[in-house]
């Protein structure tokens, strides 16, 4: 609502001022400080260009009167520029009137620029010393890259249409065309190095789409800051500049706020592009996440910065946010852990998508990792849903990381087998292990020895690595193996013990006379 207000009163102001009221010359009254305001604007818009009468407004006492001149001249094009046009009502017109945090008799109409300030020199307010000093560096700084030259060769007079120079107008059109011829131009040549970026890295067709929909809002931009870069050099009434410019400040944020929305959509693009070149797939995973992410802080920092471009006081507003993310932050703070855990199971990569883990009394594959939390689905085909906050400190135990899968059984052969059979079956498993393709046969863990007498066999003690990074493929090599060990037993003659208890009597009772009677 206040932006719609500025933009009705400039609306107001620009059809008054430009409309020609025969306005004549009038005194200048300095008694208060609106008073003062009203005459310098009096003096150098609404119909009236009279610098010699706007210098009695300056407390510029050491320059001589060409200079007094020049620095009102400047002044005029400083406030045109930047579009400065006070709300009169809000002026203080009381004639001792004292800045309650300075302590002195000043007063700073434009917030966005402070420089510009009265101050009282006896019963008149005036513009300050200090500011017909800085007069000189705000003309330039209002025009710069030698538009000082151009708008020095512009006229001073000529036909008007609504209190407006024609020549303004035509200028005013000049000045679009000429926006918009750069602004193509820009856009061509942009598109074109990013189009040969996008075809270097190979990037998808999708994101040469979101370079195509990235050039008008390009040629926009660059367009309207142009604009708003050239036309000081016309000298407009400061209502329509005033206009024109609050134009420019709401224009340019919002488009820059698009661009870089669409922007994130590229990096996205390369980001996941790049993902694909790692062999993890938890990268792949949250890129997505990330895209939304910041697609929210470019819209929220983008509405934070258009407010404060527009002038809007944006401490009061930043304070309820800090108030009302401190509550949140209470409100939610195991949502705020499990997106810490997130970013941290992101920077540790403990284990990704597909990765077979167990932790706790949870076993089973990786399928999602979310922001909140990680869905594992069981061996039992069911998912489980485990917060990342509490995953992010936990023990977990990754059997996708593998490099071998680890085999051990115990062979039990009867006691009695003899030494020498025995030795030789021992043998004959080893070449088994060490002839599979699927097993690590130099790996130094795998280990087959006669271990232990057991209470019912001799336990032949079996360790091997298998070279699987899948379940499927590991079993298999299990079954090979475990059936090759069988028809070795079989063929040598080694039977395979089954638990067994030998009872031993040290007498047998008689029959007569266990039946005695």
């Amino acid at each position: 609502m206040k932006l719609i207000a500025k933009w009705f009163v400039c609306g107001c102001l620009m059809i008054l001022y430009c409309v020609p009221v025969g306005a004549q010359d009038r005194e200048n009254d300095v008694t208060s400080p609106r008073k003062s305001i009203q005459s310098l604007y009096y003096q150098i818009s609404g119909g009236v260009n009279n610098p010699k009468l706007a210098t009695d407004l300056l407390n510029a006492s050491w320059l001589d009167a060409d200079e007094r001149i020049q620095r009102v001249e400047q002044l005029q094009v400083v406030l045109e520029a930047k579009g400065l046009l006070p709300e009169m009502e809000s002026i203080p017109d009381d004639p001792n009137f004292v800045d309650s945090n300075l302590g002195k008799s000043v007063y700073e109409p434009f917030k966005s620029e402070p420089r510009i300030f009265l101050e009282k020199v006896g019963s008149s307010w005036l513009v300050s010393g200090t500011t017909v000093g800085s007069i000189p560096d705000m003309y330039s700084e209002v025009l710069p890259f030698g538009l000082t030259y151009l708008i020095q060769k512009m006229p001073e007079q000529g036909a008007m249409i609504f209190g407006i120079y024609v020549w303004q107008l035509i200028g005013f059109g000049l000045i679009l065309l000429i926006g918009f011829v750069i602004a193509a131009i820009v856009r061509a040549v942009a598109i074109r190095i990013f189009k040969r970026l996008l075809v270097k890295w190979k990037m998808p067709a999708d994101s040469v789409m979101v370079l195509q929909s990235m050039g008008k809002p390009l040629a926009l931009f660059i367009w309207v800051f142009l604009v708003g870069l050239l036309q000081p050099i016309l000298g407009l009434p400061v209502s329509i500049s005033a206009f024109i410019i609050l134009t420019i400040k709401f224009a340019l944020p919002v488009i820059a706020i698009f661009m870089a929305y669409r922007f994130v959509d590229l990096i996205s693009y390369r980001a996941a592009q790049l993902a694909e070149r790692t062999q993890s797939t938890l990268d792949d995973q949250l890129i997505p996440l990330l895209r939304k992410a910041l697609k929210f802080i470019v819209i929220l920092v983008g509405l934070i910065l258009l407010l404060q471009h527009l002038g809007f006081d944006i401490t009061a507003l930043l304070a309820g946010v800090s108030i009302g993310g401190l509550a949140l932050a209470f409100a939610a703070q195991d949502t705020i852990r499990n997106l810490f855990g997130s970013v941290m199971l992101f920077i540790d990569r403990p284990f990704t998508v597909g990765d077979w883990v167990a932790f706790e009394s949870v076993e089973g594959n990786i399928e999602e990792v979310g922001f909140r939390s990680t869905r594992i689905r069981t061996m039992a085909d069911t998912i489980i849903s485990v917060p990342n906050g509490r995953l992010a400190d936990l023990t977990v135990d990754n059997y996708g990381l593998r490099v071998f899968r680890r085999y051990r059984t115990t062979l039990g052969v009867e006691y009695s087998t003899s030494p020498e059979l025995l030795a030789e079956f021992i043998v004959a498993l080893r070449k088994i292990i060490t002839d599979h393709p699927a097993t690590a046969a130099d790996d130094p863990r795998s280990l087959v020895h006669f271990r232990e007498f057991g209470a019912s066999s001799l336990n032949i003690e079996v360790q091997l690595y298998i070279n699987s990074s899948e379940m499927a493929s590991e079993w298999q090599a299990r079954e090979e193996i475990n059936m090759a060990f069988l028809e070795t037993a079989n063929r040598m003659g080694v039977s395979y013990a089954f638990p067994s208890q030998s009872l031993y009597l040290e007498s047998v009772p008689e029959t007569s006379t266990l039946y005695k009677g």
